[in-house]
């Protein structure tokens, strides 16, 4: 008898849930593990192929006395299973597992069904281990089922699945009861029909456990695919049908957009029928590879460059020897064209020399008054460009914005000016950059981010545009179809994720298209880099493959002599609920050749562009997982450096000094290489250095690795100006005094697009000796060059006592309650600034007050926004730390004035953001359509756009189908108002409810009932999918005029200031009812109004203070009345929140009577009523307020002639924070 073994190891699951893949990994880790949710829950094993099983072990999490119970199931098909065991009593779980034995049964299929788990309602299995042994005389039955339906036309013909391939047949095989499942969403199935068909219906059949909304697409090459429609199920109407009207295709496509079940949730389908007849016509056949050019092509017919002339023996080549510095002098000539303007080239002489020393430049005149560059490359020459821009023509350039009024002169040089790096590198991104920043940068705005960072003196870019390409040739090698390769390659945003490790195939796949294009566009980037002397840093391999590898490859491997690479590959866990790729052990004799491989296809690509290759090893490993003990992380990292420098000799290894890498054992495997070889970035030490530890990260300066000085900001691209800037100088010079193996400095930012001042000082001192930096001359040029004027010199000086003056937690980014999911707890940490909000108040007042002068400038309005959007978003946190005070004391009139306030701060935000080109919803998503319409990319497919702008608007809210909680939160327009303010109003009617019965509420983490992960998730699914509706978003911003749809910016500006940055403490909103012939106040009543006036036209007649609140009336029921609608008698006034909330306490009662309603006066400016006054703790009004109210200082009888009636709308005296509760005062003023 063959000896058994474990027939499941490796292979395919069908399950719901997050990390499937650890049913059958063989890691029997509790930390490893698959999580199916609440019980019950099933996963499904395909044996792929037939097994005589006779046991089996079930390893669940474990450790702390809990108990599973559930039930074992096979069978040859995957339905109509044998039960072959069941756990029925609560047997403590053990790291041993638990062990089945049973009677011998052949199987194909194993299916575990999680019935219950002592310790909480989700069950999960660590893994399961099937015993037995191989079958071959089993022969399968026919299929002697009858055909359900003789004229589905998808009846069991071929699929293919983005994920879970294994089980796609599930959708076609007949029977409605099987499910294929995604694991997550949105996912698709694909399935061919194998000839063209004129369709006139598809139906959908969906599983009962959800709804699902899917969208379905038709091709007729696999490739292309356009829209047919929309269907959804619910978990009573399981089946939805499309009418198709004739369309033509051979292949279809369901796309899985969303589920009911929220975040985690699944893509799922049970069986997909198409209804029609032949169409005839050609049958074209779909791809199966995909072909690229090659760089040698490419630079020959582009750049007419032959490297074949060039290579040496070994087919190596110098890439600085494929173009001359009459290159670099037209590539210069070319930024100022697109930066200043073509008039201003002829100011300006080049002069290249490379035997200059690197990394300097000397800026003069010529004898005709020229301004002449002398540099040794062209970045060299940028930066004394940006110098000659900054201090002698007071421009500016920065990634968002540009203040380009140059002088009409070019200004003279009187001193020869000469400068010089002290560091060799000046490094641009991290890996997060180029999904939270730019994954749907096109070639103009790549254009300009390039430009910017040639000023910037940038030599080193993190430029990986273009991977998708290279993955996917080197997969085709060994054996994958381009398909099966772009299954592994993760979707237009989660490119940062999926390359150092951490996730795969997440919001894929990409199309063939985006390959080529992305491809074409990284050469020419490249080219340009290259020309003025910067390396693009391409990625090494570091032996991170799909976790399908060894099934894919195996057999291509074996030809080649490599035997069983399974068994050299393991699971490196899970990140953030993710299955991460598997590792390779170098020990693996083909590894050599896999990385050869690896480097020939990028060469093939990108050209040896290079000399830097990034690749982090075990990037954010889960805390206390386990690598397999095989894997001897010191053999490995000098493994991969080996392969690395066989491939480039001077190739120089770039990675991430982050969480806890590099590890102790990874630097020992450096060995000497480490100075030379080695490029650790220190990603947060301009705020938190880690090269001064002595005892972890390979010890001081890392072991004596060669290490950047890195600024990381803003998380996740998140919104609000922050770090200090004197603290970032002082880092600086505490490096160059004290570092011995310092060698650069990087922007490794997750998000760049903040933060201007920040980032223009920090590559500043990239060509400055620190020690002679002061923040404080600094910021006086750098406020005149922003702006074109020294106007608000004295402001940006202000501001580096505040806001730019202290650092947050770790100085390296700020959160904030608004863009978070609704609770009362955000206290601490990211969300606490730490500068005083008076001083920071007072200083925008001051940046307001220039509104007249430098409305004009972007750079102006780009600063208001920014900044305001900072201190209204502190303002609402401390809000909700007030609301949250009141509600434990059941405070109703604190809590709804506070409630109040921090609505409409997120309201201002939205408004201030349709000002800014950076922050619309519109812009972000609609980089998408400039993508695809540019008439340098190719065809794509509305597939191919919408799942471009799925990734697109998820990224920035939920951030995938398994929800990171907000952590690339943007204050967007559009975004604030039909995401975040959504979310909190709901939370607030339903705390307030609370509270204005009398209850308290004690636990700052109270959701009020609302799942985040079902509820509030779902809100950031509708916007993705109501844009794929064709919903529009603003795109370009608002003049600062205003126009149809937008008040101006001015009176945006105005509220803000009355009513956040002047009453910053206690105040009084008020209300005064307007002068006019007819409405008057007596006794509690309003008299006097006409028949048939309207809400609006009632309401008009008075001013509110309180920001976006008005009067508003309600009849008998409570029932506001509609704005177009006649109010009646016995109406009340209440007071209506910008939030809809109403305030019923004014007790004013309508009487109508007139017939004609009369023209309201205004009032004259000196009778308003000011808002700053409490009233007393009995509810009259204090002496100060009497005569605030009458209109002015003097008594009745000094103006006899004022009959003026004021209704003071006194709307809640705050403790901290001005708000809204309301009642009315009145106040007659007698003749």
């Amino acid at each position: 008898m063959a000896e058994l073994f474990n027939v499941a190891k490796g292979k395919k699951v069908n399950a719901l849930g997050s990390n499937t893949a650890a049913i059958t990994d063989g890691i029997t880790e509790a930390g490893v593990h698959w999580d199916g949710g609440a019980a019950p829950a099933q996963a499904i094993v395909d044996l792929g192929g037939f097994y005589r099983i006779t046991a089996a072990t079930l390893t669940t999490y474990y450790g702390d006395g809990r108990a599973y119970q559930f039930a074992l199931y096979a069978g040859v098909r995957s339905s109509g299973m044998t039960l072959l065991y069941e756990q029925k009593t609560d047997e403590e779980a053990t790291a041993e597992g638990y062990k089945m034995t049973f009677s011998a049964v052949v199987a194909r299929y194993v299916k575990v069904v999680m019935l219950h788990n002592t310790a909480n309602p989700s069950v999960h299995i660590a893994d399961l281990a099937v015993y037995g042994e191989e079958c071959p005389e089993y022969k399968e039955e026919a299929e002697t089922a009858p055909k359900a339906d003789p004229e589905d036309l998808a009846y069991g013909k071929p699929t293919r699945a983005n994920v879970n391939d294994a089980f796609s047949f599930l959708v076609t095989d007949g029977d409605p009861e099987s499910c294929w499942l995604g694991e997550l969403y949105p996912r698709f199935v694909d399935v061919d029909l194998l000839d063209n068909y004129q369709l006139s219906r598809v139906v959908l059949t969906a599983p009962a456990f959800a709804g699902f909304d899917y969208s379905l697409y038709l091709s007729a090459d696999g490739v292309n695919f356009e829209k047919a429609g929309s269907l959804t199920t619910t978990e009573k109407k399981t089946e939805a049908e499309l009418a198709l009207e004739g369309k033509t295709a051979r292949v279809l496509r369901v796309l899985c957009t969303g589920t009911t079940q929220g975040a985690n949730g699944a893509s799922a389908l049970c069986q997909v029928k198409a209804y029609g007849k032949k169409a005839g016509g050609e049958v074209l056949p779909t791809r199966k590879i995909i072909e690229m050019t090659t760089y040698e092509e490419w630079l020959r017919e582009r750049e007419n460059v032959d490297l074949s002339k060039l290579k040496d023996a070994k087919g190596q080549y110098n890439i600085q020897d494929t173009y001359t510095p009459a290159d670099t002098v037209r590539a210069l000539e070319g930024l100022i064209g697109r930066i200043l303007g073509q008039m201003y080239v002829d100011w300006f002489v080049f002069r290249i020399d490379r035997s200059m020393r690197k990394n300097s430049y000397e800026l003069s005149e010529t004898e005709n008054e020229k301004i002449l560059i002398h540099a040794d490359c062209g970045v060299s020459a940028a930066t004394a460009l940006n110098f000659y821009l900054k201090y002698y023509c007071k421009v500016q350039v920065t990634q968002q914005t540009k203040q380009v009024c140059m002088p009409e002169k070019a200004p003279h040089i009187a001193e020869k000016v000469c400068n010089s790096s002290p560091y060799e590198v000046r490094y641009a991104y991290n890996y997060c950059t180029l999904s939270y920043t730019m994954p749907f940068f096109g070639y103009d705005k790549w254009q300009r981010e390039l430009d910017f960072l040639m000023l910037s003196g940038v030599n080193l870019i993190l430029d990986l545009t273009g991977m998708e390409a290279v993955w996917v040739s080197y997969l085709q090698k060994l054996g994958y179809t381009a398909d099966q390769a772009k299954d592994y390659v993760c979707g237009y945003c989660y490119k940062a994720w999926w390359l150092m490790g951490n996730l795969e195939g997440a919001g894929g796949p990409v199309s063939f298209t985006w390959m080529e294009d992305t491809v074409e566009m990284a050469r020419r980037n490249q080219r340009y880099l290259a020309v003025m002397g910067a390396d693009p840093c391409l990625q090494a391999f570091t032996g991170t493959l799909p976790t399908d590898f060894a099934e894919k490859a195996d057999a291509t491997l074996k030809e080649q002599g490599f035997e069983n690479v399974g068994s050299f590959m393991t699971s490196t866990g899970s990140w953030a609920g993710f299955t991460r790729p598997y590792a390779l052990n170098t020990t693996f004799p083909g590894f050599d050749s896999l990385a050869q491989k690896f480097y020939e296809v990028q060469n093939q690509i990108y050209g040896r562009i290079g000399d830097y290759y990034a690749g982090d090893f075990l990037h954010e490993i889960s805390s206390g997982f386990q690598l397999d003990k095989s894997f001897n992380k010191a053999q490995m990292s000098r493994t991969v450096l080996d392969k690395l420098l066989e491939e480039n000799s001077d190739a120089v290894w770039v990675i991430q000094s982050w969480w806890e890498n590099p590890l102790p054992e990874v630097v020992e495997g450096w060995g000497e290489d480490r100075e030379d070889h080695i490029l650790l970035l220190d990603l947060a030490s301009v705020q938190s250095p880690r090269w001064t530890n002595t005892t972890n990260y390979g010890g001081h300066e890392f072991g004596g690795t060669s290490w950047c000085l890195c600024i990381l900001e803003d998380y996740g691209g998140r919104e609000g100006a922050h770090l200090s800037l004197n603290r970032m100088i002082q880092n600086f010079r505490n490096a160059q005094k004290n570092a011995q193996h310092i060698k650069g400095i990087g922007l490794t930012s997750e998000g760049t697009e903040r933060n201007p001042v920040v980032f223009d000082l920090f590559w500043e001192l990239g060509w400055s000796d620190s020690a002679e930096v002061t923040y404080r001359t600094w910021i006086k040029d750098y406020a005149e060059r922003r702006y074109g004027s020294s106007v608000a010199s004295g402001t940006w000086a202000d501001l580096c006592k505040t806001i730019y003056g202290t650092n947050t937690v770790d100085g390296t980014t700020i959160n904030n309650a608004i863009t978070n999911y609704p609770k009362f707890d955000y206290t601490g940490g990211y969300f606490n600034p730490s500068y005083a909000q008076p001083i920071f108040s007072a200083t925008l007042k001051q940046l307001i007050g220039y509104y007249d002068e430098l409305k004009d400038e972007e750079t102006y309005i780009y600063d208001l926004v920014e900044l305001l959007t900072t201190r209204l978003s502190s303002d609402a946190t401390a809000c909700l730390a007030n609301a949250f005070k009141a509600a434990q004391e059941a405070d109703y009139e604190t809590f709804h004035a506070n409630k109040t306030r921090f609505l409409r701060a997120m309201q201002l935000i939205d408004e201030l953001a349709a000002f800014s080109e950076n922050e619309l919803l519109g812009k972000w998503v609609g980089r998408v359509d400039t993508w695809v319409n540019d008439t340098r990319t190719g065809t794509y497919g509305d597939f191919d756009v919408d799942l471009m702008k799925l990734d697109a608007v998820m990224l920035i809210t939920n951030w995938s189908t398994i929800d990171l909680g907000n952590y690339a939160n943007r204050s967007l327009n559009g975004l604030m108002e039909d995401y975040y303010y959504r979310m909190w109003s709901n939370f607030f009617a339903k705390a307030e409810k609370k509270v204005q019965s009398g209850k308290k509420i004690t636990d700052g983490n109270d959701t009020m009932g609302v799942s985040n992960l079902s509820t509030y998730y779902n809100y950031g699914r509708e916007i993705a999918l109501n844009i794929l509706n064709g919903k529009q978003y603003l795109s370009t911003p608002v003049p600062v005029e205003g126009d149809a749809d937008h008040r101006s910016l001015k009176e945006v500006l105005e509220e803000i200031q009355r009513d956040y940055l002047e009453n910053f403490k206690a105040v009084l909103n008020t209300a005064s009812l307007i002068e006019n012939d007819s409405v008057k106040s007596e006794d509690g009543k309003l008299t006097g109004i006409p028949d048939g006036t309207t809400a609006k036209e009632l309401s008009a007649l008075f001013t509110v203070t309180g920001g976006g609140a008005k009067v508003g009336f309600v009849d008998a029921k409570n029932k506001l009345c509609p704005e177009d609608t006649a109010v009646e008698s016995g109406m009340r006034a209440v007071i209506v929140e910008s939030d809809g909330s109403i305030l019923d306490n004014v007790n004013l009662i309508l009487e109508v009577s007139a017939p004609v309603i009369p023209t309201p006066t205004p009032l004259p400016t000196s009778a308003s009523t000011p808002a700053s006054e409490p009233a007393s703790p009995d509810g009259t009004v204090s002496e100060s307020t009497k005569t605030a109210a009458s209109g002015s200082g003097t008594s009745d009888e000094e103006n006899p002639s004022s009959a003026t009636l004021y209704i003071v709308l006194i709307v809640a005296a705050v403790l901290v924070l001005g708000g809204g509760a309301a009642f009315f005062l009145l106040k007659k003023k007698k003749k």
